[in-house]
């Protein structure tokens, strides 16, 4: 164990503590930051530069519909509001450069909802919203009690099947976008960090370092203290862009009335979609130690690796697309057990349907199942990687060989 142990430590330590590992790990979630500010601050500028300024004259408002008739004074915090009798009063006071325009109810405005406006020049929007949120307070104060109760209560809406059973409502689809936004984070995220998974496996069996480390440790112990160390890097890493991301969606939800951390770790199936993301991310990472150890060279290993991750994409496709109409399928059912579709696939299927708890439980032992297996099929390819470890003679082989010489 305490051999393990300072495999592991040599390769968390060593990695943490490089230079570009820091930059990389602190500068790009603060490029993901200033460089959408800076860009949504350069578009905010040229729109405001493109917009005219807000006239500040008067806007008139004619009320044939009755709307306003014993109301408070209109709000003048933008522009002011003058109430005008008729039609001809307002149409001379827009000629003559009294007001900018001004807006008419005309008598059968409870029926249409319409509300016209004459202008010379057309106001701004700001002024159009002050306008509008006035005749709104107006049309509020005059609905019935049971009406406007009915208008301030959100509606919520609750999916059901044929039987009348319920599928699923608004916080489990929200609890499932902020999921699957995390599948692709942890994907996405998994490609990055399987880069230094690939470069100390690819360069310590390349320089047969390994062979050096392995006269004093067994195969195993140096696989599980290097993948767990290194997993620990990648997981640091993914954390650190996690907790800046969510600190950021949850101040954004608060302010804005959402209990999303609620909703997320208030689900019925979070902790299975952590398993999920976890052993699909694990497994990522063996498969970059196994191409490291291949000795797939030359920038073909990293191709190799993400044109898996491209194929993996086709399961986000197929997620996003079929599953929801055909959740019970064969190839839903099998995809939603596999390591490279099940953060998608299982997810999708938990929200749109009932996954029977038999397929929840295989899925599970399948997926930490193949990382095991992979564990001592990555030790397998270490022994035929090293010279130490040579191949088994085999007698046909090598008469074959002696033949061809002669």
């Amino acid at each position: 164990m305490r051999r393990i142990w300072h495999v592991l430590w040599r390769e968390f330590w060593g990695h943490i503590t490089r230079r570009s590992y820091l930059i990389f790990t602190f500068g790009f979630p603060a490029f993901i930051i200033i460089i959408p500010m800076l860009g949504g601050l350069t578009l905010a500028l040229m729109v405001a530069s493109a917009i005219p300024p807000t006239d500040p004259r008067p806007v008139g408002l004619v009320d044939q519909a009755g709307l306003t008739d014993g109301a408070p004074d209109a709000p003048d915090h933008t522009v002011e509001i003058r109430l005008y009798s008729s039609l001809e009063t307002a149409e001379a006071a827009l000629a003559e450069g009294e007001i900018q325009a001004y807006y008419h109810l005309p008598p059968d405005y409870w029926q249409t909802g319409q509300v016209k406006i004459i202008y010379r020049q057309p106001p701004t929007g700001e002024i159009d919203s002050a306008v509008g949120g006035w005749l709104g307070q107006q049309v509020r104060s005059r609905a019935p009690p049971d009406v406007l109760a009915q208008l301030n209560r959100e509606a919520r809406i609750t999916h059901q099947n044929a039987r009348g059973e319920s599928v699923f409502d608004l916080e489990d689809l929200l609890a499932a976008a902020l999921v699957f936004g995390l599948a692709y984070f942890v994907q996405l995220g998994g490609s990055f960090t399987a880069n230094y998974m690939f470069d100390s496996v690819a360069s310590e069996s390349w320089d047969r370092t390994i062979e050096i480390v392995l006269t004093s440790i067994s195969p195993m112990q140096f696989l599980v203290g290097k993948v767990i160390g290194l997993l620990g890097v990648g997981l640091s890493q993914l954390l650190a862009w996690l907790l800046v991301g969510g600190t950021i969606i949850l101040w954004g939800s608060a302010r804005l009335g959402f209990d999303l951390a609620g909703i997320i770790f208030g689900w019925d199936y979070f902790g299975l979609i952590v398993s999920v993301l976890l052993a699909t991310y694990v497994t990522n990472q063996l498969l970059a130690a196994a191409i490291g150890l291949l000795h797939m060279n030359s920038g073909s290993g990293p191709l190799f690796f993400n044109t898996l991750n491209w194929v993996s994409g086709i399961g986000f496709l197929y997620a996003t697309i079929l599953v929801p109409r055909n959740p019970n399928t064969p190839l839903a059912i099998v995809a939603s057990m596999l390591p490279v579709a099940a953060p998608i696939v299982l997810l999708v299927r938990l929200v749109v349907s009932e996954v029977p708890a038999w397929q929840l439980v295989i899925g599970q032992v399948i997926m930490w199942g193949v990382n095991i297996a992979s564990l001592f099929w990555l030790r397998h390819l270490l022994k035929t990687n090293l010279v130490a470890y040579a191949p088994r003679f085999k007698l046909w082989p090598w008469l074959r060989r002696r033949l061809a010489n002669r």
